[in-house]
């Protein structure tokens, strides 16, 4: 079952960004997978009142111009409302392209969200990846410097084709 939260939505970029991401959360039965290009990402809530997905390629962030990721999922597991969020891009074969949208759309959310209490994680599902030249390595590396002075703690998961994500345990497979 498809996703149909987001076709013909029109969100207007003046409205604030708070606001733009209750907009933007998606309500259906199929709100747990996201899939393009032969690829696929699936998280498993164990409750499923604690999770809500985001588009934010059109939607959240609706600037023509500017990079930014697929999808998040916000997760919220305990009383003190701290949270997780899992950014996810499905991608063809340019990884560090991913990666750039991955980015921006983590800064714009930091920016405008209080960052201390999140747990991050950026997810890349590309349908290949390319050979391991180092690049991509260094690319990784420095993500990961970045974020994990900004944040309570920060992943970046890569997976080919597909991705199964549990948002308890912390824990992703590839199926």
């Amino acid at each position: 079952m498809s996703c149909n939260c987001f076709i013909n939505k029109k969100v207007n970029k003046n409205i604030a960004y708070i606001n733009r991401l209750h907009l933007a959360k998606c309500s259906c039965n199929s709100r747990f997978t996201i899939s393009e290009r032969k690829s696929s990402f699936h998280i498993q809530p164990h409750d499923l009142s604690k999770i809500d997905k985001i588009k934010v390629d059109g939607c959240l962030i609706v600037d023509t111009n500017v990079d930014k990721c697929d999808y998040l999922f916000l997760y919220k597991y305990n009383k003190l409302n701290i949270s997780s969020v899992i950014f996810v891009e499905l991608k063809g074969n340019d990884v560090k392209h991913a990666i750039c949208q991955l980015e921006s759309s983590i800064d714009r959310y930091s920016n405008n969200i209080n960052p201390l209490n999140l747990d991050v994680r950026a997810c890349v599902v590309c349908t290949s990846y390319p050979n391991n030249n180092g690049t991509l390595n260094r690319e990784i590396m420095r993500i990961k410097r970045k974020y994990n002075k900004k944040f309570r703690s920060f992943e970046l998961y890569k997976s080919s084709r597909n991705m199964n994500y549990d948002c308890e345990t912390d824990i992703y497979k590839q199926k």
